[in-house]
């Protein structure tokens, strides 16, 4: 059981007196390639000063009504002035971007002339977006009503550019969101939502739950809402005509 006096083999834990290569703690003079924990003083690329792409943002869509009597030709200038000044508008917390037209003709004699009874539907889309790094914080309120009284001055500067006498009436400012108003209370066995619902465009029309209809068609429009800058409840695609409360008579 004694070990044998003469190994017939060197010990393995002493190393040779002349290593066959350099050890590899020692770099090469001429290394094929950069070690990996050294960083190279010249970088292979010049660094980008190009700002990263900014995210995209979801504008807030306001719709701005008003009647501007004094011509009913919508090539005056009136439609395209107040459009101009409306993208130019400075709102707290925001800035206006695309600003879509619409303009309906109302002439009371038949012709396009300029006169008292002639008037111009307007009815114009503005895209707002909020800017997130502003010192001032945006509320929509007090945006609604920026954008309302400058609409006043955009159309007295309008008539001096143009030279008619223009009369505007209370302009509407509302935001463009589909809002309806909903109840979270069954009304039948079925799991159907029911939304409240104009019954017709009429003055004294009364309101009845009905159910929530999602696709685009007549009983959709009687069920859209939205809030004007006056805070009152207006049909989004009839916006003259407005949600009132008939005190509990029945009408």
């Amino acid at each position: 059981l004694e070990p044998s006096s003469t190994p017939s083999l060197s010990p393995t834990l002493i190393p040779s007196t002349t290593p066959s290569v350099d050890p590899s703690a020692v770099p090469s003079a001429c290394p094929t390639s950069s070690p990996s924990v050294f960083h190279s003083s010249i970088p292979t690329s010049t660094p980008s000063l190009l700002p990263s792409p900014q995210p995209s943002v979801t504008p807030l869509k306001v719709v701005l009504s008003v009647e501007i009597r004094g011509t009913c030709d919508c090539d005056s200038g009136v439609a395209s002035g107040v459009s101009n000044g409306l993208s130019n508008t400075q709102i707290s917390g925001a800035e206006v971007g695309n600003v879509e037209t619409a303009c309906t003709a109302k002439c009371a004699s038949g012709a396009v002339i300029r006169g008292a009874d002639d008037a111009l539907d307007l009815t114009f889309e503005l895209s707002l977006f909020v800017e997130e790094a502003s010192l001032v914080p945006f509320d929509s309120d007090v945006a609604f009503a920026e954008i309302a009284e400058s609409t006043e001055s955009i159309v007295q500067q309008v008539a001096q550019d143009t030279g008619i006498e223009l009369v505007p009436s209370p302009v509407i400012v509302a935001s463009n969101d589909d809002t309806s108003l909903s109840s979270i209370l069954p009304f039948d066995s079925t799991p159907r939502n029911f939304c409240m619902q104009v019954m017709n465009f009429k003055a004294n029309s009364v309101f009845k739950m009905r159910p929530c209809e999602y696709e685009i068609g007549n009983k959709r429009q009687k069920q859209l809402w939205s809030f004007d800058n006056t805070g009152q409840i207006r049909n989004k695609a009839r916006p003259e005509w407005c949600m009132t409360w008939a005190g509990g008579k029945q009408k």
